[in-house]
Parts: structure tokens; C-alpha cells; sequence
């Protein structure tokens, strides 16, 4: 009977150790603590086929996140597949910069908008980590997403973090869904956040296998070097200031680093009164952008 020291010594020059662990613990149904402890243990036919069908799969280049059926994001745990980009860790910072600004500008009457949530990591981490005071009780959040399978996914996400109630799931390609609802209803402030496709065609032959293979390509291409999908969604923000003058909006969006100056240039030519910021990741390379409307 094979045993999981057996599995190990078979791919270990194939596969890095941390896979192996994980996908024996997900074919197991035990946690990785267990497979590291317990290298005499004996796999019954079936689940060392399970085991052997999930390695597989990863020496074809599928990402482990795909395998394993989920992504640790923000220090919370997200169900991901096909429909969804996989949580990274510099998106990370988007977050870090919302709850930045929210809890340093306490007002009521704000709603927090999600332009392609994906899988529902970056405004569920969020909501999630947002104190419940007087001022933080009263605010919305909406994710939007134009993909059904990808709106499931963060459905799925939602109830599984308790917070299903507080987020509103729209189907919408960018904000074309959400006009009437912000003009309906009176909000202080609204808060645009978003990382919508922005690698080049150019950039994107460069990623790895796995990315390639497997994540979806119109989460990830955007034309215009990058910066068509921004610049769609400035210009419908554009609008939305326009017919809500007195409304304070504030933007966040994920970019990536070689696209500072081209989205600068960007941004001045759509909002002429834009106050913008630019932060960092931990690797040092500008990632966020922040802008006051």
C-alpha cells in the first residue's frame, strides 16, 4: 500500500514540498500538519488516486489555488475557480488603503462599490474589517461583476464570511447597472475601488504558464497598453460626478507598476480637478492609486 512518504519521493524533484502537502491534505480531507506528521500513513486505492489525479493537475501548470478550491487573501479564506482571477498578495494593498481612508474620514451616508469583484475578496475583506460605529453602520457596499460565474463565486464568498445581507451583487458591465440606484439614493460620499484587467498583450505573453493556462484572459488583458478598461471606467465616473456635483467620491484602483506616468496622464486629462496619489507595494514598485474627485 502506497504511504505518503511513497508520494513524496515519487515527485519531489517534480514538485515543491508545499504543493505536495497541501494537495495530499485536500485529497486526504486532513489538515497539512497531518501529512507532515504522519509519513508512514497508508492511502487506501482510492485516495491515493484522488492524490495522484490533483498532482497531475499541477504538473500541467494549474495553479494549486484552482486545485485546492480556494486563496487566502487579507488573512481570510476565499473560495476561487475558472470564473475568477486568484487573490494576489500586493491587491492586498488596495484593500489596506479603503479602510486607510474610510476610518480616517468618518461620515455617514457612504456606499462602497466593487468594479469587477471577481471572487469577492477585495470588498469582502473590507466590509469585513471595518469597525461597526456609529459612522461605519450606514454604509453600503456593491460589487459589480459583468461574469454570472464569477458573481456566484463571490455570492458564495459573501455568505460563507456572514455578510451576504451587507453586499449588494450586481450583474454590470463597469458601472452601466448602477446610475439610476447612486441618483435614486443620497450618499455623502461613494468610493469607487477596482482591479480590472490591466496587463498589456505584451506584458501578458510574459506571464507564467499558469496564468496563462488557467486564469481567465479577460480578467487579466486590457488594450491601450493596459489602461482601456480605466479609462472606461474614469469616464463613467466622469458622468457620475457630473450629475452628482455635491458628492464626494474618492477612487482606488490596482495598476501595474511600468503604467504610473501613461495612467497620471490619464487620469489629468479625464478629471482636471483630481487630486491622485500613488502608493507602493512591500516589493518597493508602485501598485495603487488613489484619487479625490
Amino acid at each position: 500500500m502506497t504511504k505518503i512518504k511513497d508520494i513524496f519521493e515519487k515527485y519531489h524533484k517534480r514538485l515543491d514540498y508545499l504543493d505536495l502537502e497541501l494537495i495530499l491534505a485536500k485529497a486526504l480531507k486532513k489538515d497539512r500538519v497531518f501529512v507532515i506528521s504522519h509519513p508512514e500513513y497508508n492511502l487506501r486505492k482510492m485516495l491515493e488516486q484522488k492524490a495522484e489525479k490533483y498532482i497531475k493537475r499541477r504538473l500541467k501548470h494549474e495553479p494549486l489555488a484552482y486545485i485546492l478550491g480556494r486563496k487566502e487573501f487579507f488573512g481570510f479564506e476565499f473560495t476561487v475557480n475558472h470564473h475568477t482571477l486568484i487573490p494576489r498578495p500586493e491587491t492586498e494593498l488596495l484593500v489596506e488603503k479603503a479602510l486607510e481612508h474610510i476610518k480616517s474620514n468618518p461620515i455617514k451616508n457612504r456606499v462602497v462599490i466593487d468594479v469587477g469583484t471577481g471572487s469577492g475578496n477585495i470588498i469582502i475583506s473590507i466590509a469585513k474589517s471595518i469597525p461597526n460605529h456609529k459612522f461605519n453602520k450606514d454604509i453600503e457596499f456593491i460589487a459589480t461583476d459583468i461574469s454570472d460565474g464569477a458573481l456566484r463565486v463571490a455570492k458564495k464568498n459573501s455568505t460563507h464570511h456572514c455578510i451576504s445581507k451587507k453586499i449588494k451583487l450586481v450583474r454590470s458591465n463597469l458601472l452601466s447597472g448602477l446610475k439610476y440606484y447612486l441618483l435614486k439614493n443620497y450618499f455623502r460620499e461613494i468610493i469607487f475601488i477596482s482591479n480590472l484587467p490591466y496587463l498589456s498583450k505584451s506584458i501578458y505573453q510574459k506571464t507564467s504558464l499558469d496564468i496563462k493556462k488557467y486564469e481567465p484572459q479577460s480578467a487579466l488583458i486590457s488594450g491601450k497598453h493596459g489602461l482601456a478598461h480605466y479609462e472606461k471606467l474614469f469616464n463613467k465616473i466622469y458622468d457620475i460626478k457630473n450629475m452628482l456635483p455635491e458628492t464626494n467620491i474618492f477612487i482606488l484602483i490596482e495598476f501595474s507598476p511600468e503604467q504610473k506616468s501613461a495612467l497620471d496622464h490619464l487620469l489629468k486629462k479625464i478629471f482636471s480637478r483630481n487630486k491622485s496619489f500613488f502608493h507602493k507595494d512591500y516589493s518597493g514598485r508602485f501598485r495603487v492609486m488613489s484619487g479625490q474627485l
